[in-house]
């Protein structure tokens, strides 16, 4: 076994199953493999394309090369595609595409049944054009079609029909009051509808774009991430709003139809006949007739916002980064103690292969022993590419797609992680698990930094920590910078004795070398050759194993004697030198670990209560890193950008109420939401993540709107000398059907995304609080803003002097 290895840095070998095209870049997703499985040494190639270019079209460009060049390789040589970007981008962006597609599809249906199939036609002829636009525009400022591009477009569906909706809902509603015009009445009344909407539809707009544009700030690795959406949804916003006042009024003109009736019925008449009047009517009544209901609806609010923030508190609600996402790879990461043989290594990596081979949904895997697997974006980070020793195997595990299995790979990690810890027990040696990020990657997902001023203490420290990771729950794969201490022998020579034979130490040394390193002592031209080939010398592995090898090496003297080098030399038991890391120019040690089935959050909050009882020693602390650090920055950035947008929008609506009080009474929408959110987040257990927190951004700007155009109806009524109650009732009423379609396309144009694992926090964002904030909003902010009116009447009687708005 050891003349085997005893030439060798490293080895690299493929498996796969027998049925398995290995040859294929695209095999079928769906096939399950049953077949033997096969082992072949390999070399691999990695190839990685240029900044600015197309994954998809590189891949394809080298695979038409690839076929070029087979015919080319020596018999019994095969490639395998081990990993292909492009594909695995074609197909994120293929399967966003699809769930673009279905939100379109179920907006469209939705107002096929609520508005009519000529209505539909008019706000669906919309989408099209605002996407387009929205791409158009996102081309010409050097925008990329990725993942997060198309998800801000999924999130921008259900609000960039909504002014759509609102405008042809209004015009229709508008042409039922007059039946029997002509094409030129139509448009005067379409223009009329128009005008009614525009000041609320444009400062709804501006609120949405304005809850984004903050997240531009984004710090970290994470504002990259998700620059696309604050880019794409503002600009989609605009092109929507754009058109909804241009062209959707031209097409409701000349598409929408009415049966022509002799006479129209009175507009204030036909709405208190309806249905929906009185409904609303007997729903408002009583509350607008009573302060004592009045407080108590809101002093009940009030309470179930503040009970919301329970959840959180109690862990009923969980915070983390971002959930894992189902990928079809992951990395075994084996680190045996140092000084380990390659021999030794390798046998260990062959016993997880065979643990590997037991599950069913691994696809294929390469083992790389002695090095580092190819780096990828998730290893630089980590420092992937600078694994290498006869200590470390990589080993990069392919699982079958998706589509394929019942279980997430999650599972699949957690499902193998013990059987592999049990073997890397067993041989005293550390076996990480490592799955690839669905955001910005790091280095550990939970990673402690010891800082101090006593290196050796710091080391001892690092242990102490990696216990306390060890008592954590649903901390795995701990690892830590203090590697085992390597026994070795100095040899020292003997100046004293070196001269009395007439040798130099240099000479000894040199001599040494020679023997185990070994020497070019010359050149040999060889035919066909174009440069010459060194000629090595250097012992044979069977005469350089042992001390007693080295102890039977004799040096020639200049008297042409020959002396033992065992009389020349003493040898010194030490240790090998520690690696001594700093950060910041400050002493550091690290402890790391990964999480199964937690968030880091929560195992950081453990292990800070933990040292908070049990404290380091004087001068020494803990600073945490990795996903907790992560967390914080973006939790952090993204509440302050929600502040901001808040802060801007309440500006924005000072000037337009000309009001302090009544853009606060437009705000509370948004406490209506977080309650909807919160108790949402309890009941289906999901994440709290980072996409979630984009949703409540969303929402800031979104569930305002419709406050917006509530209020602001109810200020042209008052300026018609409508009285405040009727003002207010029919305001609910006429507005109820538009609110109602707004707020289900918004919530229905995420469901598509509702599977995806990374973004579903951000489709329940929009689904729980859409929910509850447009029910409240119809009840409770006209019930706020009527006890405001009150108020102030009391203090001026003569109401009716009050400016045209609130």
């Amino acid at each position: 076994m050891r003349d085997e290895f005893a030439e060798r840095t490293s080895l690299t070998r493929i498996h796969f199953r027998s049925d398995e095209p290995i040859t294929e870049p695209y095999p079928d997703p769906r096939r399950r493999s049953t077949g033997e499985w096969i082992t072949q040494p390999a070399v691999t190639i990695g190839i990685a394309k240029k900044p600015g270019t197309n994954a998809v079209t590189v891949a394809k460009a080298i695979f038409r090369r690839l076929e070029e060049l087979r015919p080319q390789l020596p018999p019994g040589i095969q490639v395998a595609v081990t990993r292909n970007d492009g594909r695995t981008a074609s197909k994120a962006v293929g399967n966003l595409y699809n769930s673009l597609f279905q939100a379109i599809g179920i907006v469209v249906g939705l107002l096929l049944i609520f508005l009519g199939w000529r209505e539909a036609a008019i706000v669906a002829f919309v989408i099209p054009l605002t996407l387009a636009g929205t791409l158009g525009v996102g081309w010409v400022a050097g925008q990329t079609i990725n993942r997060i591009t198309l998800f801000a477009l999924i999130l921008a569906l259900g609000t960039l029909v909504d002014d759509a909706i609102a405008v042809t809902e209004n015009i229709h509603r508008r042409f039922e009051l007059r039946p029997g015009m002509n094409f030129r009445e139509k448009v005067e009344e379409a223009i009329a509808a128009v005008e009614e909407l525009g000041v609320p539809v444009i400062l709804s707009t501006i609120t949405v774009i304005l809850a984004f544009l903050p997240m531009r700030f984004v710090t970290g690795m994470m504002g990259p991430y998700m620059g696309p959406i604050p880019f794409n949804v503002p600009v989609a916003m605009i092109i929507s709003t754009t058109l909804a006042l241009t062209v959707t009024p031209f097409l409701a003109a000349r598409w929408i139809r009415l049966k022509s009736s002799t006479e129209a019925s009175p507009p204030q008449l036909a709405l208190e006949e309806t249905r929906l009047y009185r409904l609303y009517r007997r729903v408002m009544q009583p509350l607008l007739e009573s302060a004592f209901r009045r407080r108590l609806l809101i002093g009940v609010v009030t309470g179930l916002f503040l009970a919301s923030f329970l959840l959180p508190l109690t862990q009923v609600v969980k915070f983390r980064m971002l959930p894992k996402a189902d990928k079809d790879t992951f990395l075994v990461q084996l680190d045996m103690p140092r000084g380990t043989e390659l021999a030794a290594t390798d046998a260990v990596a062959r016993e997880l292969e065979e643990v590997l081979k037991q599950d069913a949904e691994v696809f294929s895997f390469e083992t790389y022993v002695g090095t580092g697997a190819p780096v990828d974006f998730n290893g630089l980070l980590r420092g992937s590419y600078r694994r290498e020793g006869e200590d470390v195997a990589d080993i990069r595990v392919h699982l079958s797609q998706p589509e394929a299995r019942r279980i997430d790979s999650e599972g699949i990690v957690l499902r193998l992680r013990p059987a592999m810890q049990e073997v890397a027990e067993r041989h005293n040696a550390i076996v990480k698990l490592v799955e690839d990020p669905p955001g910005p990657p790091v280095r550990s997902t939970l990673l402690a930094e010891i800082y101090g001023p006593d290196y050796a203490q710091l080391r001892q420290l690092a242990k102490q920590v990696r216990q306390v990771f060890g008592e954590t729950e649903g901390v795995v794969d701990i690892d830590d910078s203090v590697k085992n201490p390597i026994p070795q022998l100095t040899l020292k020579v003997d100046p004293e004795r070196a001269n009395r034979v007439g040798l130099t130490t240099a000479e000894v040394s040199q001599t040494l070398s020679l023997a185990l390193r070994g020497s070019t002592v010359s050149i040999l031209q060889l035919p066909g050759e174009l440069t010459p080939v060194g000629i090595h010398v250097r012992l044979e592995p069977s005469a350089r194993q042992s001390l007693e090898d080295l102890n039977r090496i004799q040096l020639p003297t200049p008297t042409g004697s020959l002396v033992p080098l065992s009389e020349l030399v003493e040898w010194v038991p030490t240790v090998a030198d520690e690696p001594i890391f700093h950060k910041d120019q400050r002493p550091v040690a690290y402890v790391m670990g990964e999480m199964a089935r937690r968030s880091s959050v929560y195992a950081v909050l453990d292990q800070i209560a933990y040292f908070w009882r049990h404290p380091l020693p004087k001068g020494f602390w803990i600073q945490w890193d990795g996903e907790w650090k992560l967390t914080l920055d973006v939790f952090r950035d993204l509440g302050l950008a929600m502040l901001v947008a808040i802060l801007l929008i309440y500006l924005i609506l000072v000037g337009q109420f000309r009001s302090f009080k009544v853009p606060l009474i437009i705000l509370g929408s948004i406490p209506l939401a977080l309650i909807g959110i919160l108790v949402g987040f309890s009941l289906n257990g999901v994440y709290f993540s980072a996409t979630a927190m984009i949703g409540v951004i969303a929402l800031a700007g979104i569930v305002v709107r419709n406050a917006i155009v509530l209020l602001e109806f109810i200020a042209d009524q008052r300026a018609q000398g409508v009285s405040l109650e009727k003002a207010l009732v029919a305001a609910g009423a006429v507005r109820f059907r538009p609110i109602l379609l707004t707020s289900i396309t918004t919530m229905l144009g995420t469901v598509p995304i509702l599977s995806d694992p990374v973004w579903s926090g951000l489709a329940w964002t929009l689904l729980t609080g859409m929910l509850t904030s447009s029910a409240l909003t119809l009840v409770v902010i006209p019930i706020w803003f009527y006890g405001e009116q009150i108020r102030l009447a009391k203090a001026k009687p003569a109401l009716e002097h009050q400016p045209s708005h609130p």
